[in-house]
Order: structure tokens, then sequence, then C-alpha cells
């Protein structure tokens, strides 16, 4: 399976001065699952006030198949890929559900759609920062749907949940589909975005 992944980082300031920066493609997998990386340097550069951090992800959405995004920083090999001890969150679709998996990836709390279809899927989430960093409130949406991820907490959430600690970014795809994924994540009020289609 071949999966083309372009990366975009655009910065964008209140003078609406912007920097782009493009990522090379995703290697061709040379794993039997299809599994394929690639990974992206970011810096936010935001005032201490509140802000919210969004994640959208679309993707031809299978059983099969699995599109992840991590966040964390690069502060452990700082080799410039986020390994899984820099991981701080990871959220994405795994062969039927939404996933969500916090710092240690020990646990993972899941989402499953109801009466699935296989198809284009979109999901958006939003975190709302306080001036101090820590998160006020999650939301989570598939397909214009509300949803919550089964016990997942915000409150036991304050130690790994802090997007102004995240610099890199790891997108993976793994799975025989093709996942046609499109994945675009803005902090602030229009101030980072990132594409990946």
């Amino acid at each position: 399976m071949k999966l083309n992944i372009c990366v975009f980082v655009l910065f964008i300031t209140f003078s609406l001065f912007g920097v782009v920066v493009d990522v090379p493609k995703a290697p061709t997998s040379s794993f039997l699952d299809g599994e394929s990386s690639t990974d992206q340097l970011f810096q936010s550069n935001l005032p201490a006030r509140a802000r919210t951090f969004k994640i959208e992800m679309s993707l031809n959405a299978t059983l099969t198949n699995n599109v992840q995004i991590a966040f964390g920083s690069d502060s452990v090999h700082t080799d410039g890929k986020l390994s899984a001890e820099e991981t701080d969150l990871i959220i994405g679709w795994s062969c039927g559900k939404w996933i969500l998996r916090p710092k240690g990836l020990k646990i993972r709390y899941d989402a499953a759609v109801t009466n699935f279809v296989a198809g284009q899927r979109t999901l958006k989430a939003s975190i709302e920062i306080a001036p101090s960093g820590e998160p006020k409130s999650i939301t989570f949406n598939d397909n214009g749907k509300s949803f919550t991820f089964t016990n997942f907490k915000l409150k036991d959430s304050v130690d790994w949940l802090n997007p102004d600690d995240w610099s890199l970014l790891r997108v993976t795809t793994r799975g025989s589909d093709v996942v046609d994924e499109d994945v675009r994540v803005k902090f602030g009020i229009d101030k980072m975005v990132i594409i990946i289609n």
C-alpha cells in the first residue's frame, strides 16, 4: 500500500504574516501492516491567555485501517522523531473506533461508532486552555455529532493534556485499505494551522 502524505505548517500572527514549511512525503511502507509515519516540529508561541487547540481529521474509515496523530515533544531522544516515551497524547481512528491514549500509552479510551458503515468520517476535537495552561474543557465530534470516550474524565487529564508543552507531532497510518487522510490542527484563533493531506 502506498500512502502519499504532504505536511504544511502555517504560522499566522495578528499581522497575518505566515511561514510555510513543506515536509517530505512519508516513505512507502515496508511493513506487512502497511504502517507509515511522518513527523513535524511546530511551535505555537502564544501568549499566556485563554485559547483553543483544535484537531480535525478526515479519513476513509474502515474496520481494517488506522490513522492516529501523536502529540508531544522531542525531549528524550532529540532526533526529530516522536517516540512512545515522548508522546503525551494519541488521538485517531482504529478499526471501527475513535481512540484516545494518554501519556504512558497504558490506558486507551474508546468511542465506538453506532451502526458503522465504512466511508468518509471526520473527527473534530477542541481543547480549551486556561491562562494557567491547564485544560478547561474538551469536546469531540464525529461527522457532526458530539460524542464522549468511555470512562474519560477531564479532571484526570491535567498531567498530560497540555498542548502548550507540545512541539512535535507524528501522523501514523496502518492497514490495507486506503485511508485518504486529511488532518488539520489549529492553535488559538487562526494562529497555527497544521495540514496533512
